[in-house]
C-alpha cells in the first residue's frame, strides 16, 4: 500500500512539472507570435531582424517616461512653466500636456480623482496667458443649451435675444463629462471639432484659441454615461494623474493660501498665434512619419485583448503633438524621443479592451508597452 502512495506522489509531481513547462512554452510562444505579427504586418522582410534585435537588446526607447520628465527649453514657455510652478506643485505631465494641447489647438481628456488642483492649474495658466476661463460641472439633468446657449425672449422689445453660455471662452474645464447624457456630450464634442455652434439656426464662431480639458472620475460609476468610442477618439491625449508624493504634499500645504488674484500675464494671445505659425515650420523627416504609422499599426495585432484598435486619427495626434513638443524643446526638427514621449498619451484611450483583458487585469498601457518598444525606427 505504501508503494502505491509513493507512485501516486511521483506521478503527481511529474504532471506538475510538465504543466509548468507547458505554461512557460505557451507564454514564450505567444510573445513570439505577437512579435511575428508586428513584423509581418508593418515591416518589410529586410528589417525583421531589426525588430528581433530591438527585443533582445532592450532598444526601442523608454515610452513609459512619457511627458512627465520632459524639459521645456523654449525661453518663452520655460518662463511660463516656471511661473506656473510657483503656484502648482508637481504635475509635470499634466502641465506639459496642457501646453501641447493649447498650442496645437487640440483637446485633452484627464482621468483622476477630485482634489488634485485641476481647476487651480487652469486658473493660474489662463491668468498667465491672459485668456478667458470657464468651468462647467456636468450633471445628469443638463441640456445642450446649458453649454452652448439659447434664445431668450425679451418682453420689452418683443424680440428673441441670443444668450451665449460657457462654451464661448478660451479655456473650458468640462468637469466630470461622463456624468451628463450622451446628447449633451455630443453638443460639446461637436463644438470642439467644428470650433463653432448653432443657436436658433444662426452659426457663431468660438473664440480663438479654444481649448477643452475634460475630466472623468474613475471611481464613481453611478449616474454616469461613458463616452462613446467615436467621441473619446477626438481627444488628442488622455492623461492619467495620480496622487503627489509626501514631500510634494508638504509643499502643497505651504502654498495653499497663496492668492492667485495677484497673478499678472506674462504671455499675450498674439504670442500664442505667433508660436503656432512657428510650429508649422518644424520638420518631420519622412522616416519618422513612417515610424509613427508603424506605432499605430502595431496596436492592431494585439489579438484577443483588444476589440477596437487605434485609427489614423491616432497617427495625426502623435504627429501634431510631437511637432509641438519639439517646438517646446526649441528644436527645428522632430526626433525619435519626441514621438516616444507622446505615444502613450496619444494612444491609450483609442484602444477598447476586451473582457479577457479586463479579467486578466490588463490596462491599455500594459498592452501598448508589449508592442511599441519593438517597432524599429527604420521602417
Amino acid at each position: 500500500m505504501d508503494w502505491l502512495l509513493v507512485i501516486v506522489g511521483v506521478l503527481i509531481l511529474i504532471i506538475s512539472i510538465v504543466l509548468i513547462y507547458l505554461t512557460f512554452l505557451s507564454s514564450s510562444d505567444q510573445e513570439d507570435k505577437l512579435l511575428s505579427k508586428v513584423s509581418n504586418n508593418i515591416l518589410d522582410d529586410e528589417i525583421k531582424s531589426a525588430v528581433l534585435l530591438s527585443q533582445k537588446s532592450g532598444e526601442g526607447g523608454d515610452f513609459e517616461k512619457g511627458l512627465a520628465q520632459v524639459q521645456i527649453t523654449h525661453p518663452v514657455f520655460w518662463n511660463l512653466k516656471e511661473h506656473l510652478h510657483k503656484y502648482i506643485i508637481w504635475q509635470d505631465e499634466f502641465v506639459n500636456s496642457l501646453l501641447i494641447g493649447i498650442l496645437s489647438s487640440n483637446h485633452i481628456l484627464v482621468e483622476w480623482v477630485p482634489g488634485l488642483a485641476k481647476t487651480k492649474t487652469l486658473e493660474v495658466l489662463t491668468r498667465l496667458l491672459k485668456l478667458d476661463f470657464k468651468r462647467l460641472q456636468f450633471t445628469p439633468d443638463m441640456l445642450p443649451s446649458d453649454i452652448i446657449g439659447t434664445q431668450v425672449f425679451n418682453l420689452k422689445t418683443q424680440e428673441f435675444k441670443i444668450q451665449k453660455w460657457p462654451v464661448f471662452t478660451n479655456i473650458l474645464l468640462a468637469d466630470e463629462i461622463n456624468r451628463t447624457t450622451p446628447k449633451v456630450q455630443s453638443a460639446l464634442l461637436e463644438a470642439m471639432q467644428e470650433k463653432k455652434v448653432n443657436i436658433g439656426g444662426e452659426e457663431f464662431d468660438l473664440p480663438d484659441p479654444f481649448f477643452v480639458l475634460a475630466t472623468q472620475n474613475p471611481i464613481e460609476q453611478e449616474w454616469t454615461y461613458s463616452l462613446p468610442e467615436a467621441q473619446i477618439d477626438r481627444f488628442m491625449f488622455k492623461v492619467l494623474v495620480d496622487y503627489p508624493s509626501f514631500e510634494q504634499e508638504v509643499k502643497i500645504l505651504e502654498k495653499a493660501n497663496e492668492d492667485i488674484e495677484l497673478i499678472k500675464p506674462i504671455i499675450w494671445v498674439e504670442e500664442i498665434f505667433q508660436a503656432k505659425k512657428e510650429m508649422e515650420l518644424i520638420n518631420v523627416p519622412a522616416q519618422l512619419k513612417r515610424y509613427i504609422i508603424g506605432l499605430v499599426r502595431a496596436t492592431r495585432v494585439l489579438g484577443d485583448y483588444v476589440l477596437l484598435w487605434a485609427s489614423p486619427r491616432g497617427e495625426i495626434a502623435i504627429y501634431q503633438s510631437a511637432k509641438t513638443l519639439a517646438y517646446l524643446k526649441w528644436k527645428k526638427e522632430v526626433e525619435v524621443d519626441d514621438i516616444r514621449q507622446v505615444a502613450l498619451s496619444s494612444l491609450r484611450h483609442r484602444l477598447i479592451l476586451s473582457p479577457q483583458a479586463e479579467v486578466e487585469g490588463l490596462k491599455a498601457d500594459d498592452l501598448l508597452m508589449q508592442v511599441l518598444p519593438k517597432v524599429p525606427t527604420m521602417i
